[in-house]
């Protein structure tokens, strides 16, 4: 290697090193959990899950109607649909109603934490396979920066 070749990598290690620390890992300011798993009105085929998600100060959650051409709105779904399926609408924390400034559109978003009731339903009673998962599809943002869109996947045991 020649001392021109020598010089010009340990420039470039030299400041492009700091800038891969300083950007470090993505934030994870939205934590999610299932708080319960409860026998729905429906019989012993039809349970409701109650997930709970929790968002760091400053960030918010884009909630489930969001307008065209706007964020990427929260989605839940069964990750095996050959054993349940989500019947009805989810419920849950009514989200807040408000302009967001980086859509410049009116949106629906989660500001603190949160939670979401699932109604689900055994394809096949009784349901021996274990714990169902839930995937749970969200955008997260502050006033200045959106991440791309993330997918938690969340298990539910049995009730």
């Amino acid at each position: 290697m020649t001392a021109r070749a020598l010089r010009i990598v340990v420039v470039t290690l030299a400041v492009g090193s700091p800038l891969l620390v300083a950007q470090g890992p993505a934030p994870q300011p939205v934590q999610w959990k299932v708080v319960r798993a409860e026998r729905g009105a429906g019989g012993a085929s039809t349970f409701r899950v109650e997930l709970a998600g929790s968002v760091t100060p400053g960030w918010h959650v884009y909630a489930q109607q969001e307008p065209e051409n706007g964020p990427i709105p929260l989605r839940v779904a069964v990750e095996d649909s050959s054993r349940a399926e989500i019947i009805g609408t989810i419920g849950g924390t009514a989200p807040t109603r408000r302009t967001d400034p980086s859509f410049e559109l009116e949106t629906e978003v989660y500001l603190s934490d949160f939670t979401l009731v699932v109604p689900v339903r055994w394809k096949h009673e009784p349901d021996t396979g274990g714990p169902i998962v839930l995937n749970v599809r969200y955008q997260a943002c502050n006033d200045h920066t959106c991440l791309p869109p993330r997918t938690v996947h969340l298990s539910v045991p049995p009730s």
